[in-house]
C-alpha cells in the first residue's frame, strides 16, 4: 500500500514534468507562445508550489525539487504579465507593465536556457 507521501510525490513529479515539458515544447517550437500561455495558465498557483498548503513532509519534498519549483515560479511570473487582449487596448496594458507575446517568449526562452530545461527534465525522470 502506498503512503500519502508517495502519492503526493508521484503527483508532484508528474505535474512538474508536464509543465517543464510544456516549456521545452515552446522552446522547440512545438507549441506557439499563445498556446503555451493558455495551457500553462496558473500552474504554479494551482499546484501550490509555494508550499502554503503543504505540511512539513510535503515542504521537505518541495525543497528536494527547489530548482524546478524556482524555475516554475519564474515562468509563472512571466505568464502573469502576458497581455492576451485586443490590439485596441494593448498599448495601455503594455504601458502599465504587461508584456506582449513576443516579449514573453523571449523571457521564457531565456529562463529555459538559464535553468537548462533539458537537465531539469532529466532530474524529474
Amino acid at each position: 500500500m502506498r503512503s500519502d507521501m508517495d502519492v503526493y510525490k508521484n503527483e508532484l513529479v508528474s505535474a512538474l514534468r508536464r509543465a517543464t515539458s510544456l516549456v521545452n515544447r515552446l522552446v522547440s517550437k512545438e507549441v506557439s507562445i499563445k498556446q503555451f500561455v493558455k495551457k500553462y495558465d496558473n500552474f504554479f498557483y494551482y499546484e501550490a508550489l509555494d508550499g502554503h498548503e503543504a505540511n512539513a513532509q510535503q515542504q521537505h519534498l518541495l525543497s528536494e525539487f527547489s530548482e524546478v519549483v524556482s524555475f516554475h515560479e519564474r515562468v509563472q511570473n512571466v505568464v502573469d504579465l502576458v497581455y492576451l487582449g485586443s490590439n485596441k487596448q494593448k498599448q495601455q496594458y503594455i504601458d502599465a507593465g504587461r508584456i506582449d507575446l513576443e516579449r514573453a517568449e523571449q523571457r521564457l526562452r531565456f529562463l529555459a536556457t538559464e535553468y537548462n530545461v533539458t537537465r531539469l527534465l532529466e532530474h524529474l525522470n
